[in-house]
Protein backbone atom coordinates (compact mmCIF):
# COMPACT_ATOMS: atom_id res chain seq x y z
CA UNK A 1 0.00 0.00 0.00
CA UNK A 2 3.01 2.27 0.26
CA UNK A 3 4.45 3.54 -3.03
CA UNK A 4 7.97 3.42 -4.39
CA UNK A 5 10.74 4.60 -2.13
CA UNK A 6 9.54 2.76 1.00
CA UNK A 7 11.72 -0.09 2.27
CA UNK A 8 10.78 -2.66 4.88
CA UNK A 9 12.48 -1.87 8.18
CA UNK A 10 13.17 -4.49 10.83
CA UNK A 11 13.00 -3.12 14.37
CA UNK A 12 12.52 -4.81 17.71
CA UNK A 13 9.05 -4.40 19.18
CA UNK A 14 7.52 -3.25 15.88
CA UNK A 15 5.09 -5.49 14.02
CA UNK A 16 5.51 -3.79 10.65
CA UNK A 17 7.67 -0.82 9.67
CA UNK A 18 8.82 1.01 6.56
CA UNK A 19 11.37 3.75 5.95
CA UNK A 20 11.21 6.13 3.01
CA UNK A 21 14.33 7.21 1.16
CA UNK A 22 15.21 9.86 0.56
CA UNK A 23 13.74 11.73 3.47
CA UNK A 24 13.95 9.25 6.35
CA UNK A 25 10.21 9.14 7.07
CA UNK A 26 9.07 6.09 9.05
CA UNK A 27 5.65 4.41 9.05
CA UNK A 28 5.04 1.70 11.65
CA UNK A 29 2.36 -0.59 13.05
CA UNK A 30 2.45 -1.77 16.66
CA UNK A 31 -0.04 -4.36 17.94
CA UNK A 32 -0.47 -5.29 21.59
CA UNK A 33 -2.82 -8.17 22.49
CA UNK A 34 -2.08 -8.90 26.11
CA UNK A 35 -5.58 -9.27 27.55
CA UNK A 36 -6.11 -5.57 27.21
CA UNK A 37 -8.55 -3.86 29.47
CA UNK A 38 -10.51 -1.04 27.95
CA UNK A 39 -8.46 2.14 28.37
CA UNK A 40 -9.52 5.49 26.89
CA UNK A 41 -7.88 6.06 23.52
CA UNK A 42 -6.47 9.45 24.59
CA UNK A 43 -4.49 7.73 27.34
CA UNK A 44 -3.30 4.99 25.01
CA UNK A 45 -2.14 7.62 22.52
CA UNK A 46 0.15 9.24 25.11
CA UNK A 47 2.39 6.17 25.39
CA UNK A 48 3.45 6.55 21.75
CA UNK A 49 5.31 9.74 22.48
CA UNK A 50 7.80 8.59 25.12
CA UNK A 51 11.24 9.69 24.01
CA UNK A 52 9.96 12.76 22.22
CA UNK A 53 10.72 15.97 24.10
CA UNK A 54 9.36 19.50 23.75
CA UNK A 55 6.09 17.92 22.59
CA UNK A 56 3.31 20.08 21.28
CA UNK A 57 0.02 18.44 20.32
CA UNK A 58 -1.30 20.35 17.33
CA UNK A 59 -4.54 18.36 16.94
CA UNK A 60 -6.22 15.35 18.51
CA UNK A 61 -9.61 14.05 17.46
CA UNK A 62 -11.69 10.89 17.42
CA UNK A 63 -12.03 9.24 14.01
CA UNK A 64 -13.44 6.04 12.55
CA UNK A 65 -11.10 3.64 10.78
CA UNK A 66 -13.21 1.19 8.80
CA UNK A 67 -15.82 1.11 11.55
CA UNK A 68 -13.41 1.00 14.49
CA UNK A 69 -13.23 3.93 16.88
CA UNK A 70 -9.77 5.50 16.90
CA UNK A 71 -8.00 8.67 17.90
CA UNK A 72 -5.79 10.67 15.56
CA UNK A 73 -3.00 12.81 17.00
CA UNK A 74 -0.82 15.29 15.16
CA UNK A 75 2.13 16.61 17.10
CA UNK A 76 5.59 18.05 16.83
CA UNK A 77 8.60 17.66 19.06
CA UNK A 78 12.25 16.76 19.30
CA UNK A 79 13.67 13.25 18.89
CA UNK A 80 17.42 12.68 19.20
CA UNK A 81 18.26 16.32 18.47
CA UNK A 82 16.00 16.47 15.40
CA UNK A 83 12.76 18.39 14.98
CA UNK A 84 10.07 15.87 14.04
CA UNK A 85 6.37 15.73 13.38
CA UNK A 86 4.17 12.74 14.18
CA UNK A 87 0.82 11.57 12.86
CA UNK A 88 -0.60 8.65 14.84
CA UNK A 89 -3.77 6.63 14.99
CA UNK A 90 -4.65 4.45 17.98
CA UNK A 91 -7.50 1.95 17.72
CA UNK A 92 -8.70 -0.73 20.13
CA UNK A 93 -10.93 -3.75 19.81
CA UNK A 94 -11.91 -6.22 22.54
CA UNK A 95 -8.56 -8.04 22.28
CA UNK A 96 -5.87 -5.67 21.01
CA UNK A 97 -4.56 -2.13 20.73
CA UNK A 98 -3.30 -0.99 17.30
CA UNK A 99 -0.92 1.94 16.89
CA UNK A 100 -0.18 3.30 13.43
CA UNK A 101 2.54 5.92 13.51
CA UNK A 102 4.22 8.18 10.97
CA UNK A 103 7.33 10.07 12.09
CA UNK A 104 9.34 12.41 9.90
CA UNK A 105 11.70 15.33 10.11
CA UNK A 106 9.60 18.49 10.12
CA UNK A 107 11.07 19.63 6.80
CA UNK A 108 9.80 16.56 4.89
CA UNK A 109 6.76 15.59 6.98
CA UNK A 110 4.17 16.57 4.36
CA UNK A 111 6.00 14.79 1.51
CA UNK A 112 4.84 11.27 2.43
CA UNK A 113 1.88 12.01 4.73
CA UNK A 114 -0.77 11.25 2.05
CA UNK A 115 0.80 7.80 1.50
CA UNK A 116 0.68 7.09 5.23
CA UNK A 117 -2.97 8.18 5.38
CA UNK A 118 -3.81 5.71 2.58
CA UNK A 119 -1.84 3.03 4.46
CA UNK A 120 -3.92 3.67 7.61
CA UNK A 121 -7.22 3.58 5.75
CA UNK A 122 -6.37 0.12 4.37
CA UNK A 123 -6.51 -1.58 7.77
CA UNK A 124 -9.53 -3.29 9.34
CA UNK A 125 -9.05 -3.64 13.09
CA UNK A 126 -12.20 -5.09 14.61
CA UNK A 127 -12.75 -8.76 14.03
CA UNK A 128 -16.35 -9.65 13.29
CA UNK A 129 -17.18 -12.60 15.52
CA UNK A 130 -19.03 -15.53 14.00
CA UNK A 131 -18.04 -14.78 10.42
Amino acid sequence: MLSDGWQRLEAEGVDLAFRAEPGGQVAALFVSCEGQQVIPLRILARRLFFGIVAKQVMAQEPVSLNGTEAIHTLMEGRLKDAEVMVSSYVAQDSDCVYDLVYVAPSTVFQDRLPEFDRFVKGWVFTRKRGL
